[in-house]
This record gives C-alpha cells, structure tokens and sequence, in this order.
C-alpha cells in the first residue's frame, strides 16, 4: 500500500484546499485512517505526510504486527514517511533513511526511506523505497535532483549488499503526472529534445497555453538539461491510468485539481533480463482499482478521510535465474 495520509499541520497550512470538507471531518481523522488501512491488511504500508507524533502513538500501536521505519522532513515540518512491515512476512534486512538535500538535490525538505526486505519464508528479497517529492509545480529540475537521488539510494543499497539483481518497488506521491517528462524518464521512455525540459513543465502539473509554452522555452535560464537514463527498468502498476471507459485515473481530488500523482513503480536493475511476467524476479499479480470520476468527489469527505486515495498492489517475488 502507497498512502498519503494528509498531515494535520499541513490542513492548517492550506484551509482553502479543503473548503469544500465541514471541519468535522478534516480536523479528527486519525481513526478512519487507521480503520481504512488496517481493513486493507496489506504486509507492507507505505505512508506519506505522516506526522511523528502520530507515527509514534497510534500508528505503531494500531500496526504493531508490523515493525516501523519513520523519516521526518527536515527543518520545521512535522510530517514525514513510513514504511510498516509485517514482522511474520518479512525481515527488515537494511533501511535507509534519504535526506535529498544532503545529496545535492536541492534545497528543500522532502525525504524518503528504502528499505531491503527479505521474505521469512522463501528468503527472496526485494527493496521498498518510498517517497514524497517537492510539490511546487514550477520546480520541476528540483523533482528531477530528487528522483534521481531516489534511484542512486536504491543502486547504494543493492550494490551494498552484492545483489544488484534484486527487484525494487517504488512508492509514494510523487507530484507528477502520467507521460510527463519527469514520468517518461523513470519508467524509460523518450524525452523530448532539451529545449523542452523547462523547469516548469518537468512534472506535467501546468498545462500552459501555446502561447504560454513558447514563452516558457525562451526563458533559457529555467532549461534543464535532460537526463541520461536511469539504471533501472520500471513500470507503472497502474498504467496505462485509465479506466475502461477512457477516464482518466486520479489519486487526489481537491481545490487544487483532480490529478494521479500518486504512483507504484516496480522493476529491477537493466541488465538482468525481462522475462514474459515483466521484470525479472518480481511479477504484479493484482491492484485495487481507483474509482472512476463519477463515483469520487472532493476529498476528504464525511467517507474518506485523506485528500489522496490509497494504493494497493500485490506482488509475487519469483526465483531469480543465475
């Protein structure tokens, strides 16, 4: 499961994104939470915006067949991520905590952890990494420092423990949207020509006017220079993020828009081979589908207690060829 959770202290930051929701059910919610998410009895719960205190009271206590691994945003936030796995499943074998601006992916507060996991019973391991990137839709280049930093974290950890071959699973909110160019260049698609990689386009969150783009792209000074590819193969659980009748899927529904941002990439090092069940040593088995556009509203409402929609996918680790 990949959860953003909807800090308390960032409701208080942001009151005019939640107009819509009487503060009846803005302002308590840490019930409902734990109630939507221990029903789900998912082995590994990935949280995002999760404040420490909470971390530390009743979500350790509502998922204590679980043991936790908790990184707090840096400087004056009070939210941050956890990873939560379930102590009969799975060893925790190694967990890092990633602080992106102490490796010079921009200044700003956002976190992540990647945890090594190995299953109790099979001993097949696979790595966690869950995240919750910048938001601000114009910092597009500083998305990029934190992703790449994300994926370096996750080779660290392989390399560390002589498994480069190991499948990784990546969650979390990652503050972009589907085909954009910051999508495209994690799960290895084309990237369009560097004259199009302006700081403000990066995550796909603006969708400026024609007009509108061409003076973004002559203001050379916001131009990225695009990426080199990844060392990872990834696909997306959900793509193609589109339900059967051609809507679009969104994770998130607020003032602020009706967005997928919210993502569960999974895969593993290129160069250990792509079998017919997808990336070698990990297969996606099933996922809880995302409600269409006229079965959602506002979040969060009197039946759901986030502004984000949890994700839920299940995996199988396979044995890994020589």
């Amino acid at each position: 499961m990949s959860f953003n959770v909807l800090a308390p202290s960032l409701v208080l930051a942001n009151r005019w994104l939640y107009r819509h929701t009487p503060r009846r059910f803005v302002d308590d919610r840490t019930a409902s939470l734990l109630r939507l998410i221990t029903a789900l009895r998912c082995d590994v719960v990935c949280l995002q915006e999760l404040e420490q205190g909470l971390f530390e009271g009743a979500f350790t206590q509502a998922l204590s067949e679980h043991a936790g691994v908790y990184m707090k945003r840096t400087g004056d936030q009070l939210d941050g991520v956890a990873v939560f796995v379930n102590k009969d499943r799975f060893e925790i074998v190694h967990a890092e905590l990633v602080e992106y601006a102490k490796l010079a992916a921009g200044d700003r507060d956002n976190v992540a952890v990647v945890c090594l996991l190995a299953c109790k019973r099979t001993g097949r391991r696979t790595i966690v990494a869950n995240t919750h990137l910048l938001w601000n839709p114009k910092r597009g280049d500083i998305k990029l420092l934190q992703m790449q930093a994300l994926l370096d974290a996750v080779a660290r950890v392989q390399d560390a423990y002589g498994d480069a071959g190991v499948p990784a699973v990546f969650v979390g909110d990652f503050n972009m949207v589907p085909n954009s160019m910051l999508y495209n260049y994690v799960v290895g698609a084309d990237v369009p020509p560097e004259s199009e990689w302006h700081a403000k386009l990066i995550s796909g969150q603006r969708r400026p006017s024609e007009a509108e783009r061409v003076m973004l792209e002559a203001d050379i000074d916001a131009i990225v220079a695009p990426p080199n590819p990844h060392a990872f193969w990834l696909a997306s659980a959900y793509a193609p993020h589109t339900h059967s009748n051609g809507d679009s899927m969104a994770s998130t529904w607020h003032q602020g828009g009706r967005e997928l941002v919210d993502f569960v990439f999974y895969g593993s090092r290129r160069g250990f081979g792509i079998g017919e069940d997808g990336p070698h040593g990990i297969r996606l088995e099933s996922l809880l589908n995302l409600p269409e556009s006229t079965d959602m509203r506002m979040l969060p409402n009197r039946f759901h207690p986030s502004d984000h929609l949890p994700l839920v996918v299940q995996f199988q680790l396979l044995p890994r060829k020589k």
